[in-house]
């Protein structure tokens, strides 16, 4: 037998050591790790869709490290999107390439999300108490305006003219007269613990969720009304105790409701819930914490709107206006600890920076993402708590009511174990998701 030389034998031991340090795919059928010969990578390949839908994809990694630099990775076609179209107009698999942030230990996938759906999910088993940091990948592929050019059988180069589509259309515009505007003969007065009582009519775009466990109908949550047909809440208030997402067909809305006691009430719009959609980002990490906690709830049939009902307009602005006074709505726990007020309460509370929430405690470099934002008094006495999850904080700019955040998480007592009102509480910043609402 002829013996191995040095360069050999080295060669031998560095495949050997590639394949060691190469983690197992959690779903070899969706995702694995190559290399490239200079760096680790990953792919992922799902099925085709129907052509015309858009295509969302996110990955979810854990590093076993803190991540020092910008550079988090990135997650994007294998080749372009002409290339991707093509292979969907032959109904073949669509392909990525992951990117992971460089000098790093190789990332553990932790979840892919496709469309809403997990298609691959796994709990990386890590060392406890080691240093973990969650990174968050996503991309979409808009294939809408694409069917006419990337036909099976045609010319790819050839550009036709698309058809005229019947499209429903949310009006989200906020030059639209009526979003963000009360009603003249209702006053808004000064969910709260140590909120204020509000008449009936001055914050009309509060939604009242309900669902249905087992026999009973329950109150679960708020929402925020955005047109006809679309309500926005926090997506974690759609999920029941096991986790599970409530069937669309359990979930009632209540608009124009003011006194959850009281079975009948002029003018309030009982509506069914045609389809529930999560963002699909949506993810509890192990401090209890949510990311892209947003949910959009369609309803069956449009609603007209009157003096009690009436949408808040979207708040588009990137810059959060720290320091300025955001108003909160709800019926959730009150100072008397009343598990709920039948009748909504309102609060105004201070809208924070990050650089103040962070310095508020490590607990907030923990329950916060790029995609949240702080508010709250600290007094340990007013604030949103349990039964407010859902409800919207807005601001009132260019004189209509604009929704800048969806109530998330709160700082839980040590003692109580209620919501901790001397820290700050947690919202989803709903300009972060003004596109995927808008899908809609």
């Amino acid at each position: 037998m002829a013996l191995l030389g040095p360069l050999a034998v080295f060669m031998i031991v560095s495949a050997f050591q590639l394949i060691r340090c190469q983690p197992n795919s959690p779903c070899p059928r969706i995702f694995h790790y190559i290399y490239n010969g200079e760096e680790w990578q990953g792919a992922i390949e799902v099925t085709s869709p129907p052509m015309g839908v858009t295509v969302n994809l996110a990955v979810v990694l854990l590093v076993p490290q803190k991540i020092a630099t910008e550079n988090l990775g990135s997650l994007g076609l294998w080749k372009n999107r002409e290339d991707t179209l093509r292979r969907i107009a032959h109904h073949q698999a669509v392909r990525y390439r992951v990117k992971f942030p460089p000098h790093t230990p190789i990332p553990r996938v932790s979840s892919i999300i496709y469309n809403g759906h997990r298609i691959c999910t796994n709990k990386p088993n890590y060392i406890e108490g080691l240093l973990m940091t969650q990174i968050r990948l996503e991309h979409t592929l808009y294939t809408k305006l694409a069917k006419e050019r990337f036909s099976a059988g045609e010319n790819h180069d050839k550009i036709t003219k698309a058809d005229p589509q019947v499209i429903l259309q949310n009006r989200f515009d906020d030059t639209d007269n009526e979003c963000g505007k009360i009603h003249d003969k209702f006053t808004v007065t000064n969910l709260m613990m140590f909120g204020n009582e509000m008449q009936r009519g001055s914050w009309p775009w509060l939604v009242a969720l309900h669902a249905y466990k087992t026999t009973n109908l329950s109150f679960i949550c708020g929402g925020t009304l955005i047109s006809e047909r679309i309500i926005l809440s926090a997506a974690h208030c759609l999920h029941n105790r096991d986790d599970y997402l409530y069937a669309a067909s359990d979930v009632i809305a209540f608009l124009g409701k003011h006194n959850l006691r009281k079975l009948t009430e002029k003018d309030v719009v009982i509506s069914e819930i045609s389809s529930i959609h999560i963002h699909p980002d949506f993810l509890r990490n192990n401090g209890g914490a949510f990311d892209a906690d947003i949910a959009v709830l369609v309803m069956r049939d449009p609603v007209e709107y009157q003096k009690f009902i009436q949408p808040a307009c979207l708040s588009r602005s990137s810059i959060l206006p720290a320091g300025r006074l955001g108003v909160i709505v709800g019926w959730g726990r009150d100072e008397h600890n009343n598990i709920l007020t039948f009748e909504p309460r309102r609060l105004e509370i201070p809208i924070v920076s990050e650089t103040e929430c962070l310095a508020a405690g490590k607990i907030f470099s923990i329950i916060t993402t790029p995609r949240t934002f702080c508010g709250g008094w600290r007094d340990g006495k007013r604030g949103p708590c349990h039964g407010d999850s859902g409800s919207g904080l807005l601001i009132y700019e260019d004189h209509r009511w604009q929704l800048l955040g969806i109530i998330s998480v709160a700082v839980k007592h040590p003692i109580s174990g209620l919501c901790d009102l001397s820290q700050y509480v947690v919202f989803t910043d709903v300009s972060k998701f003004v596109q995927w609402i808008e899908q809609f």
